[in-house]
Parts: C-alpha cells; sequence; structure tokens
C-alpha cells in the first residue's frame, strides 16, 4: 500500500481550512474503526465499526436506486445535448439523487456529493454530456465496489489466493492520505482520508485481506458472517424464517429440503459468478458477444436473483419458481437458440 503522508495541527475551529471535506478513519488496536465526515464545514460523527461490518455491509446493501440513477443519467443525455435547459435539470437532478444517497446511506451520499459538487474537483473541467458521462462513472465505481468485495471475501472464504482475473487487482496497490494530528492534548493520532468511497472499501480490503480474517459464507442463506471460532462452521445466526436462525433451521430440515436449498444456493452463487465475468470480460477494446453485458444489466439481474432466493428461503417461492427467475442461459445455449430462431425464419420464407 501506497500512503501520502500530511502532518498537520488538529484544531477543533470547524473553518479551519486546513481540515478537507471527507471521511476520516482511525485504525485501533482491538480492530475497532473511528470514523467521522467532514463536509459543509461541519463534522458529522459516526458510530464505532470494525472492517469485517463495513465489507459485509457493502455486500448486503441494495443498489437498486443508484442503478436507477444511472439509466436515468443515460437517457437524460440527448436532452442535455439538444435542449437549452437540460443541464440545467441534469444539475438539480443530481442535487435531488445526492440528497436521497445522503438519506440511505450517510458516508456513500456525502462522499458522492463532495466528488461530484466540489467546484474544485476533476469534474468542474467537464461541461454538458461529458459532464454527465463523467458522472455516470463516477457513479460505476460506487456500483462496482460490491462486486469486488464480494470476490475477495469468497476467496477468503474458500482460504484460497485471491484471484486477480476478475479486475479486483486494485488491492494489490492502493494509494491512501495519511494524516499525523495533534490532538488538544498534544497526543499524537494516525487517521486515514478518503474522499471517495471505493477509495475506502479497497484500503478496508486490503487491511482485511492481510490479517489473516476468519470469515466464513453461510451455506443456507449465502451471506458472509464472523464464525465465534476457527472451527468451520457451515451456517450464520441470522434470523431466516419463523423466528429461527439458518444455524437453528438449517439442519433441521429433510436432507431433500437442505439438499434442494443447497441446490438454489449453489446454482445462485454460480450463475453470480458467470455474469460477473461476463460484465468484466465486456469492454469496448474487444470484439462484442453474444454473452457481453453491462453492469446495469448486471445488476439488474443480481436484484431479482437475490431477491428470488430470500424469498425461496423464506417459503414464499417454490424451488422451481427460483430456479427460473436465477437462470441464465450459457453462451452454447444463447448460441442454440440463435440457430433454432435463424432456422425457423429460413423455414418461413
Amino acid at each position: 500500500m501506497t500512503t501520502e503522508k500530511v502532518l498537520c495541527i488538529w484544531r477543533e475551529d470547524e473553518d479551519d481550512p486546513l481540515i478537507q471535506e471527507g471521511l476520516y478513519m482511525e485504525l485501533s488496536p482491538n480492530g475497532t474503526i473511528k470514523r467521522h465526515l467532514i463536509a459543509k464545514g461541519k463534522e458529522i460523527p459516526l458510530s464505532d465499526t470494525t472492517m469485517v461490518e463495513e465489507l459485509i455491509q457493502v455486500t448486503e446493501r441494495n443498489f437498486e436506486y443508484l442503478s436507477a440513477v444511472i439509466r436515468t443519467l443515460y437517457d437524460s443525455l440527448e436532452h442535455v445535448h439538444s435542449d437549452p435547459d437540460g443541464f440545467s435539470n441534469y444539475q438539480k437532478y443530481v442535487s435531488t439523487v445526492l440528497c436521497e444517497m445522503e438519506s440511505q446511506n450517510i458516508v456513500s451520499g456525502t462522499l458522492a456529493r463532495i466528488i461530484l459538487l466540489d467546484p474544485e474537483g476533476d469534474l468542474s473541467k467537464f461541461h454538458g454530456t461529458d459532464h454527465v458521462l463523467e458522472t455516470i462513472s463516477r457513479l460505476y465505481y460506487i456500483l462496482d465496489i460490491s462486486n469486488t468485495v464480494s470476490c475477495v471475501l469468497d476467496d477468503l472464504c474458500d482460504q484460497i489466493p485471491i484471484d486477480q482475473n476478475f479486475g479486483i487487482e486494485a488491492i494489490y496497490s492502493i494509494s491512501a492520505t495519511q494524516i499525523f494530528a495533534f490532538t488538544p492534548e498534544n497526543k499524537l493520532r494516525t487517521q486515514y482520508y478518503f474522499r471517495a468511497e471505493e477509495e475506502y472499501y479497497l484500503f478496508l480490503l486490503q487491511q482485511y485481506a492481510a490479517s489473516n480474517p476468519n470469515i466464513a459464507k453461510c451455506q443456507f442463506c449465502g451471506r458472509y458472517f464472523v464464525p465465534k471460532t476457527r472451527k468451520k462452521t457451515l451456517y450464520c445466526d441470522r434470523i431466516i424464517k419463523d423466528g429461527k436462525t439458518c444455524k437453528q433451521r438449517a439442519p433441521r430440515l429433510k436432507h431433500k429440503e437442505r439438499a434442494a436449498a443447497n441446490h438454489v444456493l449453489k446454482e445462485y452463487d454460480r450463475v453470480k459468478r458467470m455474469q460477473y465475468i461476463r460484465y468484466r470480460r465486456t469492454c469496448p477494446d474487444k470484439n462484442t458477444s453474444i454473452i457481453d453485458i453491462s453492469l446495469l444489466e448486471y445488476w439488474g439481474w443480481l436484484t431479482k436473483a437475490s431477491e428470488a432466493l430470500a424469498a425461496y428461503l423464506a417459503g414464499k417461492l417454490s424451488e422451481k419458481e427460483a430456479m427460473a427467475i436465477i437462470y441464465v442461459p450459457t453462451k452454447d445455449e444463447l448460441l442454440e437458440q440463435i440457430s433454432s430462431e435463424l432456422t425457423l425464419e429460413t423455414a418461413a420464407t
């Protein structure tokens, strides 16, 4: 990890120009993370947390709203280009979006506001549709961080080397601003400073991966958890149905029911990985393929598939219904489908 070290004197004055807007974080020896935000000239206190709590939380966050925002911004490009009021309307929409993001997640929304509205930031160099496209690009970074965290946590759960083939090589070299600050009591404390949400999570991910972590993936609900011991633990303590946890419910299921639940979860994990690889391999500088998908298409599938898995585990969907929603055809199946359609068209003519 590369650190940019800055020595400054801590002052209580909120208007001190030396205190920049962003997220400030301290790593305690016991693993606790102490954080606060500086925004609009004020300090926003945040509750203490841990690295693993933050990482698990981001894998479970619902990004459906952000996906819809990106779609709307794409749709606004022509309006911004041709309408005299287009850019002004776009700016008003972004302000509304940032308010909603802050209400959903204060850290994510505040850091997005700092990046997108900084009058002296990188976005100030762009105008018109270029500004819209750059905003979309910045929001994509936020949308994609959950995928990166999930990929790394999967490898840590399986106790295998982190796979760099899925666009997660970024965690191997990270730049972070490290601040050495004197408190009013003349004690030196070390803080890390972040202006972008993805930088914060990549930093946590790198630190956590290097800490010989003890983490597992529940074999019933598919979510990450921290076992109480290093002994292999299959199920988590989350409430899953009728007030029962995965640990209480899964072992009591009949063999057939447990096998079905395991089958649905494995299929969900398989298709999720396949879809993520398809998205990662889709880029402008390669030949197009029938299996190419955008990040928005990936998130559209993931949202529906995750909801189907949760509904199945809660007894609201049958195995067949859940599998139908999770299912995505393979490349060979798509090619066969296209071939059949061409054959029918030829026969019709």
